[in-house]
């Protein structure tokens, strides 16, 4: 059996791994944001039933479906037309 390395070496070893690691998280992250996002716009743009199609296509429940979007994709920010004051005569 060969000996351990030494100390240094093997926490060297450990932070890079732990490096590693987090940008892999991030890239994770990233790429599921971009998939529920784009998710999202089908279903905004979609027909009624379009989340049971996705659901379908996707294998998965609706229920996850609505879930990953309300947690990935952000938020749709809905703009009001402002109410015109009435004409004065």
């Amino acid at each position: 059996m060969s000996p351990r390395p030494e100390p240094e070496v093997r926490k060297a070893l450990k932070d890079r791994v732990a490096a590693a690691l987090i940008i892999r998280d991030v890239a994770k992250e990233e790429a599921e944001r971009t998939f529920w996002t784009g998710i999202a716009a089908e279903l905004d743009t979609g027909y009624f039933g379009a989340q049971a199609d996705i659901a379908e296509a996707l294998d998965l429940t609706r229920d996850y479906i609505r879930k990953s979007v309300q947690r990935y994709a952000p938020p749709v920010k809905k703009t009001t037309a402002k109410k015109q004051p009435p004409a004065t005569k």
